[in-house]
């Protein structure tokens, strides 16, 4: 199977730009305005677009039926190399959120665009005021269940300490409760002073020395899966562990602890 960088350039972007199995598309955190610039020949859609809408729980993933659907519909298949962006240069929660949803499905080959539409600008990418939109599929994508927790597993697992649990909250909010032997390691310091990842030596530096094994099985929760999928999308790239997440994360742990 083919593997593709988790991040790429702005440059790479120019030279690959209509390769026939190359998806571009922006992300947007909610439904966008029509006069957006778009990257050329690039779709665009909504983060809510990749979450199920019948859970009582914000930004659950989809199911593989409702995955399927979205997919199939963008022009998606086996064989296609899904990169994502967005309209901010900063690399945002909703984003990661995006990619991780595609990694859940054994959709390997996802890339995020470093940089964003700016840096797309600055290398003198084509623009156009108008999104396209790919031909349909036909593409059913299994769940890869490593990549995911729920609560029950959690609720194990930070019993036994089979497995390193890192809170991607700021600190405050991890002070104010968290879920029992996690570690705080937050998305915003994984970011350079642009708001792009930090090189792959520092990342693995900020875990190392809050304490993280880095060669045990990690697992990423915040308050929605958001900069948890932030979190476990850095630490992937810098590292190669598994992007696991409990996709309830403290919406979901924190309402169901005793009540005194």
């Amino acid at each position: 199977m083919e593997i593709v960088d988790t991040l790429v350039s702005a440059s790479w972007l120019c030279s690959n730009l209509g390769s026939d199995n190359l998806r571009v598309f922006s992300v947007t955190p909610k439904i966008e305005s029509t006069s957006c610039e778009h990257i050329t020949g690039a779709d665009s859609f909504c983060v809510l677009e990749l979450c199920d809408g019948d859970s009582q729980l914000d930004f659950t993933a989809p199911t593989e039926e409702q995955f399927s659907k979205f997919v199939s519909a963008r022009g998606i298949d086996a064989e296609s190399h899904v990169v994502l962006y967005e309209q901010s240069s900063e690399l945002s929660m909703t984003l990661c959120r995006a990619w991780w949803t595609f990694k859940l499905f054994n959709h390997d080959k996802v890339s995020v665009l470093v940089g964003g539409l700016k840096a797309w600008k600055e290398a003198n990418g084509k623009l156009s005021p108008e999104k396209s939109a790919y031909p349909a599929t036909n593409y059913a994508p299994k769940r890869n269940s490593v990549l995911i927790r729920d609560y029950e597993q959690m609720v194990d697992l930070s019993k036994s300490g089979l497995c390193q649990i890192i809170d991607a909250r700021g600190s405050d909010m991890y002070n104010a409760g968290h879920i029992p032997s996690a570690t705080n390691v937050s998305f915003s310091s994984l970011l350079s002073d642009n708001k792009t990842p930090r090189d792959k030596t520092t990342v693995k530096d900020i875990f190392s020395s809050s304490g993280v094994d880095m060669n045990k099985p990690v697992i990423f929760y915040c308050g929605k899966a958001l900069s948890a999928c932030g979190a476990a999308m850095i630490f992937y790239d810098a590292t190669g562990s598994p992007p696991v997440v409990y996709d309830g994360s403290w919406q979901e742990y924190s309402n169901k602890l005793p009540k005194e």
